[in-house]
């Protein structure tokens, strides 16, 4: 005699058969599908932040030398700091770049920004 394909459901004292059985692997292996599809997901963000994180590093570094150099970028971009930079914490932590380029905007006769 062959063992038969039903099982009981937990703490109901029901047998269920095959179908329900492999219909619950399958919800079980979509939710473990959907888990690890917004794991990834959440991955892709993080990097992609990082990634925007790093832009914008580069091309400040790259704006603020230029700016030091030229009287006409270090008064644009003095003036579309103070504009921009609205939180307090902010205003001090650019304080002293403000001040370095106010002096190179002054030194050509630009003028403060």
């Amino acid at each position: 005699m062959g063992t038969s394909c039903l099982a009981p459901y937990p703490h109901s004292g029901k047998k269920r058969n095959r179908n329900e059985q492999q219909s619950d692997e399958m919800v079980r292996t979509i939710e473990q599908q959907v888990a690890e599809a917004q794991a990834k997901l959440a991955r892709l963000k993080t990097r992609a932040k990082a990634q925007d994180t790093r832009r914008k590093i580069i091309v400040g570094a790259i704006v603020t030398t230029e700016a030091l150099k030229d009287p006409k970028i270090a008064k644009w971009l003095a003036s579309t700091l103070r504009k921009n930079a609205t939180r307090e914490v902010d205003q001090k932590e650019l304080a002293g770049l403000l001040a370095d380029l106010d002096a190179k905007a002054q030194s050509a006769g630009v003028g403060e920004a």
